[in-house]
């Protein structure tokens, strides 16, 4: 998930109109302070990507959320994977 938020606040200072999403409270209630009404508490697992210009994520990611994305995002929607150890 976006976890504290700061890539999402990161993305708006540059002028992107970002959103996260986390399925843990607390993180995601963080994140809303740092990033008022940007910031989605569920799974996304579930979310619909289709409105979506670029999906941010860390891999490796659950094979379920991947297969949401692929299944739901536009055609024109580009996929950016980040890896490696934190």
């Amino acid at each position: 998930g976006c976890g504290l938020g700061t890539k999402v606040y990161l993305a708006r200072l540059f002028g992107f109109d970002s959103y996260g999403i986390d399925i843990n409270q607390t993180l995601s209630a963080f994140a809303s302070k740092l990033c008022p009404d940007r910031i989605i508490h569920g799974d996304a697992a579930d979310l619909d990507y289709n409105q979506y210009d670029v999906i941010y994520y860390y891999a490796p990611i659950d094979d379920k959320i991947v297969t949401r994305i692929q299944s739901t995002k536009g055609m024109n929607t580009r996929v950016l994977i980040a890896s490696g150890s934190e």
